[in-house]
Parts: structure tokens; C-alpha cells; sequence
């Protein structure tokens, strides 16, 4: 095996190591400790502090105030956990720098910084 074809093998087996790079979850990961809404498929909005983003990005949110379509009231939940396939979009925070905080995830996750 080749010096080249040994180092694209290399390249690949870090890729697949990390295979959230790259992906929404470095924009999604960041999130935790912000306080944002998530809109679901069936038009449900949930507000509350992201405690957790999974790999698969699930979402796990704390003080979660739930409102759905069609009810004036509105749920709280001490915790709620938000499957990703049911997330329609996020609203990120008017301050939060989305691409600043991608590139800091990304040098964090390539060891190139400290924790946050």
C-alpha cells in the first residue's frame, strides 16, 4: 500500500470516528445552556434552556414551556425530550454567533482548544 492510499485509509477511519463533523449537530451542540424555542412537525412549540443535544441530535430541554396549535394553555415540563425526526426548525438566539460557535466546536472536537 502506497504513502497516499495509507493516508486517504487514515482520513477515512478519523471520518467515520467523527462522523458529526460537518454535520447540523455542530450547530445544534453549542446550543446547550441557551434558552431557545424548537418548533415540531405538528406545529408544537416548545421553549425552554437545551440541556443536551445528542449525536442523533435529540434534543432534552429543561423548564420546558410546551404550546400547542390548537389549546390556549400552555404545559410546563420540569424536562422534555424532543426526538430529533419530530424537530420542523429551530430558532436560534438573536446573540448567538452561529458560525463562531461552529468553529469553536469543530477546533474543541479536533483537540485544537480547550474545554469550554
Amino acid at each position: 500500500m502506497s504513502d497516499e492510499e495509507e493516508e486517504v485509509r487514515l482520513k477515512a477511519k478519523d471520518f467515520h470516528k467523527k462522523p458529526h463533523i460537518g454535520s447540523l449537530y455542530c450547530a445544534l451542540k453549542p446550543l446547550e445552556g441557551w434558552t431557545t424555542t424548537i418548533e415540531l412537525r405538528d406545529e408544537t412549540k416548545v421553549r425552554g434552556k437545551i440541556v443536551h443535544v445528542s449525536i442523533e441530535m435529540n434534543i432534552t430541554v429543561e423548564d420546558a414551556l410546551v404550546k400547542r396549535p390548537k389549546e390556549a394553555t400552555e404545559e410546563r415540563y420540569e424536562y422534555l425530550h424532543v426526538r430529533s425526526s419530530n424537530v420542523r426548525f429551530i430558532i436560534f438566539p438573536d446573540s448567538y454567533h452561529i458560525i463562531s460557535n461552529i468553529k469553536k466546536h469543530y477546533l474543541r472536537e479536533k483537540g485544537l482548544c480547550g474545554p469550554r
